[in-house]
């Protein structure tokens, strides 16, 4: 996400803005067309907004982007971004702070629009990239949805997500070399490291590659979301 934009959990100072984008986008949204809905909707994000599970993203005094989750069901909610304001990283940050703060032993799913459905085509894509999986078909609201599960449960297994950078100069991609300390033997990574508590994915790279390369970096889109097994101590960990 660009600098000009915050991320922040929502207060009621902000309800008046949130609510003008809600608004804006109703008709995108399934059980939000008239005006009760909106009021309903409306009460449910200052209840949200008191349980410290309704996050918003501002460029300036403006809200540009909001979400709604639940720590009782593990759940992502209503996700909404401004028209004028999409593709530059607000719905990915949202959700990796959602993520960050949801617990790790525990699945976390999302209803969201079918495939071929043209509302679900950038939703689907990026739940897909943070790793959901196509789960039932349901019907909310009247209309045809369907339910996304992250696998998150894991039984005695240690999960820490570890983000890397990848950084192109001149069609050439930085690595950093590091060595064995048994072996010796010579490798090259990519910058980044273990995300700590309560970072977003992009806390996390800025922080890595200002301690491995001492440059405070701009960072742009998620590229992907991957597993992998850590041989040393057998423990998963996601990439």
């Amino acid at each position: 996400m660009k600098d000009k934009y915050t991320l922040k959990f929502g207060e009621t100072g902000d309800i008046s803005s949130w609510m003008e984008l809600v608004t804006l986008v109703r008709f995108n949204f399934p059980g939000l067309e008239c005006d009760e809905e909106i009021e309903n909707h409306k009460q449910a994000v200052i209840k949200n907004i008191n349980r410290k599970s309704a996050i918003c993203v501002k460029k300036d005094s403006v809200v540009v982007g909001v979400l709604i989750f639940s720590f009782n069901k593990n759940e992502i909610g209503c996700m909404a971004v401004h028209p004028e304001h999409r593709r530059n990283g607000i719905a990915t940050t949202m959700i990796e702070k959602v993520l960050s703060v949801l617990p790790l032993n525990k699945d976390v799913t999302v209803n969201t629009f079918r495939e071929g459905d043209d509302k679900g085509c950038s939703p689907r894509k990026l739940y897909k990239k943070f790793g959901f999986a196509e789960d039932e078909l349901n019907m909310e609201f009247g209309y045809p949805h369907q339910r996304f599960v992250l696998r998150r449960k894991q039984s005695m297994i240690s999960l820490r997500n570890s983000v890397k950078a990848i950084i192109i100069e001149k069609n050439k991609i930085l690595f950093i070399q590091q060595k064995a300390p048994d072996t010796g033997e010579v490798f090259y990574v990519l910058p980044g490291g273990g995300q700590n508590g309560g970072e977003t994915f992009i806390d996390t790279i800025k922080r890595e590659c200002l301690e491995e390369l001492g440059a405070d970096v701009s960072v742009g889109e998620l590229g992907g979301h991957a597993q992998r097994k850590v041989s040393q101590n057998g423990s998963l960990r996601s990439g």
